[in-house]
């Protein structure tokens, strides 16, 4: 179609109506732009967050045997009630929430640095085993520096070797819960054993030990009863009678 034939735009003018129409309409209402605002608007208006928003991730992921939750290498502690559960991970650059069904059930402090870290709350372990939080390296060697050299020396080891500082405490608890079935001395000589044969020394090879050297003792203690011990005369149970009367 030739430039002078072309056909007019319509939509530009439509458009020009349209806020003409809107420019009426405001002069004719009484008041100003700002009354407007208060009497139209303004009830639907939101108050801001608190907070600035922060970006974040989310996982799913299934809650392990020890009560934690894997993140990036991480472990955040949740209730021991969601053992074996799936739960949904909310993770931001400053905090890690974790959530069940849409109810948040544990938050931590995110870590970071070396990896393998553990953020546990005390309160979600039940109570037999709250005690793992309360035993630090330092008490572990209090009590092995009790027991003798060798048992300090195999702490000391198994504090330096592990990867994980729970790991660690765990296996020195272990040990020292022997006490209640050996007696301070056996575990020091299982000690020292081990440290002779062995140059990685774990924990359950010295309970090996102690279970063998505690055979070992009882043959030689069953002998030491009867060198010391009595015995009855044939009187005792009836029996010299009973000859006696056979003869006669």
């Amino acid at each position: 179609m030739p430039p002078n034939k072309r056909q007019p735009d319509f939509s530009k003018s439509r458009s020009l109506v349209v806020f003409l129409k809107r420019v009426i309409i405001y002069r004719l209402q009484k008041g100003n732009r700002k009354d407007a605002f208060i009497s139209e608007e303004q009830f639907a208006l939101q108050p801001l967050p608190r907070v600035p928003y922060k970006m974040a991730t989310w996982k799913t992921a299934t809650v392990q045997l020890d009560y934690h939750t894997n993140v990036e290498n991480m472990f955040y502690s949740v209730p021991y009630e969601y053992i074996q559960n799936k739960v949904d991970i909310k993770v931001t650059k400053d905090l890690v929430e974790i959530f069940y069904k849409d109810s948040r059930i544990a938050s931590h402090k995110r870590l970071y640095g070396k990896l393998g870290q553990f953020s546990t709350n005390h309160d979600h372990l039940p109570e037999n085993h709250q005690l793992y939080l309360d035993y630090t390296p330092k008490e572990a060697i209090k009590w092995a520096e009790s027991i003798g050299e060798a048992t300090t020396e195999v702490v000391r080891y198994l504090l330096k070797s592990a990867k994980v500082e729970k790991q660690a405490l765990k296996a020195t608890l272990r040990l020292k819960n022997f006490g209640r079935k050996y007696s301070s001395e056996a575990i020091e000589q299982a000690c020292q054993d081990i440290i002779k044969i062995a140059s990685a020394p774990t924990v359950p090879v010295i309970e090996r030990l102690l279970r063998s050297n505690q055979q070992q003792e009882q043959p030689h203690n069953a002998s030491a009863q009867n060198t010391y011990g009595f015995t009855r005369g044939a009187a005792y149970f009836g029996i010299e009678g009973e000859k006696d009367n056979d003869i006669r």
